[in-house]
Protein backbone atom coordinates (compact mmCIF):
# COMPACT_ATOMS: atom_id res chain seq x y z
CA UNK A 1 0.00 0.00 0.00
CA UNK A 2 2.64 2.30 0.72
CA UNK A 3 3.83 2.69 -3.28
CA UNK A 4 -0.28 3.31 -3.78
CA UNK A 5 -0.27 6.31 -1.23
CA UNK A 6 3.36 8.16 -1.64
CA UNK A 7 3.90 9.80 -4.64
CA UNK A 8 7.65 8.57 -5.60
CA UNK A 9 8.05 10.81 -8.43
CA UNK A 10 10.13 13.48 -6.70
CA UNK A 11 12.49 10.78 -5.95
CA UNK A 12 15.73 10.18 -7.78
CA UNK A 13 17.06 7.33 -7.08
CA UNK A 14 17.08 3.57 -8.19
CA UNK A 15 14.01 2.98 -5.65
CA UNK A 16 13.93 0.40 -3.05
CA UNK A 17 17.49 -0.53 -0.96
CA UNK A 18 18.65 -2.25 1.85
CA UNK A 19 20.65 0.59 3.68
CA UNK A 20 24.44 0.47 5.02
CA UNK A 21 25.20 1.16 8.34
CA UNK A 22 26.24 4.64 7.48
CA UNK A 23 22.73 5.24 6.54
CA UNK A 24 20.85 3.89 9.46
CA UNK A 25 23.26 5.88 11.73
CA UNK A 26 21.47 8.91 9.11
CA UNK A 27 18.46 7.69 10.13
CA UNK A 28 19.24 7.27 13.88
CA UNK A 29 20.60 10.86 13.81
CA UNK A 30 17.91 12.96 11.14
CA UNK A 31 14.66 11.33 12.52
CA UNK A 32 15.55 10.33 15.92
CA UNK A 33 15.32 13.86 17.43
CA UNK A 34 17.75 12.97 20.13
CA UNK A 35 20.52 15.65 20.34
CA UNK A 36 22.32 13.47 23.07
CA UNK A 37 22.31 10.26 21.14
CA UNK A 38 23.73 12.60 17.86
CA UNK A 39 26.31 13.61 20.24
CA UNK A 40 27.05 10.30 21.19
CA UNK A 41 27.29 8.84 17.78
CA UNK A 42 29.15 11.68 16.14
CA UNK A 43 32.65 9.65 16.52
CA UNK A 44 31.08 6.32 15.46
CA UNK A 45 29.78 7.41 12.02
CA UNK A 46 30.91 4.92 9.68
CA UNK A 47 30.18 1.97 7.99
CA UNK A 48 33.25 0.41 9.05
CA UNK A 49 31.70 0.00 12.98
CA UNK A 50 32.05 -3.27 14.36
CA UNK A 51 30.20 -2.37 17.64
CA UNK A 52 27.81 0.21 19.31
CA UNK A 53 25.76 0.56 21.74
CA UNK A 54 23.49 4.09 22.33
CA UNK A 55 20.52 4.71 24.99
CA UNK A 56 17.94 6.93 24.00
CA UNK A 57 14.60 7.17 25.63
CA UNK A 58 12.77 9.19 21.98
CA UNK A 59 14.62 8.65 19.60
CA UNK A 60 12.93 5.04 18.62
CA UNK A 61 9.25 6.55 18.98
CA UNK A 62 10.54 9.81 16.88
CA UNK A 63 11.82 7.46 14.21
CA UNK A 64 8.92 5.24 14.11
CA UNK A 65 6.35 8.25 14.12
CA UNK A 66 8.32 9.18 11.06
CA UNK A 67 8.12 5.62 9.53
CA UNK A 68 4.24 5.76 10.27
CA UNK A 69 3.38 9.37 9.19
CA UNK A 70 4.89 8.39 5.58
CA UNK A 71 2.68 5.47 5.78
CA UNK A 72 4.92 2.53 6.85
CA UNK A 73 5.79 0.67 9.70
CA UNK A 74 7.70 1.25 12.18
CA UNK A 75 10.70 -0.99 13.78
CA UNK A 76 9.48 -4.27 15.60
CA UNK A 77 11.21 -3.52 18.85
CA UNK A 78 13.49 -6.51 20.08
CA UNK A 79 14.13 -7.39 16.53
CA UNK A 80 17.85 -7.43 14.48
CA UNK A 81 17.80 -6.06 10.68
CA UNK A 82 20.51 -6.33 8.80
CA UNK A 83 22.35 -3.67 6.77
CA UNK A 84 24.15 -4.28 3.24
CA UNK A 85 27.06 -3.25 4.82
CA UNK A 86 29.71 -6.13 4.85
CA UNK A 87 32.56 -6.92 6.55
CA UNK A 88 34.02 -9.49 5.44
CA UNK A 89 33.46 -12.21 3.62
CA UNK A 90 31.60 -13.90 6.38
CA UNK A 91 29.93 -11.03 8.28
CA UNK A 92 28.03 -7.58 7.92
CA UNK A 93 26.94 -4.94 10.34
CA UNK A 94 23.05 -5.32 11.66
CA UNK A 95 21.25 -3.19 13.45
CA UNK A 96 19.04 -3.40 16.97
CA UNK A 97 15.96 -1.73 17.43
CA UNK A 98 15.13 -1.95 20.99
CA UNK A 99 12.39 0.21 22.83
CA UNK A 100 15.15 2.31 23.99
CA UNK A 101 18.62 1.64 23.06
CA UNK A 102 20.23 1.41 19.39
CA UNK A 103 22.97 -1.38 18.73
CA UNK A 104 24.87 -1.53 16.01
CA UNK A 105 27.29 -5.01 15.83
CA UNK A 106 28.82 -7.59 13.50
CA UNK A 107 27.00 -10.80 12.77
CA UNK A 108 27.82 -13.59 10.93
CA UNK A 109 25.42 -13.88 7.43
CA UNK A 110 24.34 -17.56 8.58
CA UNK A 111 22.25 -15.35 11.29
CA UNK A 112 18.77 -14.95 10.77
CA UNK A 113 18.14 -11.76 11.05
CA UNK A 114 15.34 -9.48 8.66
CA UNK A 115 15.96 -6.76 6.23
CA UNK A 116 13.97 -3.27 6.61
CA UNK A 117 14.02 -1.84 2.82
CA UNK A 118 13.98 2.50 2.75
CA UNK A 119 13.19 4.42 -0.53
CA UNK A 120 14.64 7.34 0.51
CA UNK A 121 14.39 9.06 4.19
Amino acid sequence: NYKNTVNTSNFFNSGWYLPTAGQWFDVAEKLGGDEAMNTALAPYKTDALSSLSVNSSSAMANINKMFTDAVGSGFVPYYYYWSSTEVNSNGAIMFYAGPDVFNWNTRGKDTPLVVRAVFAF
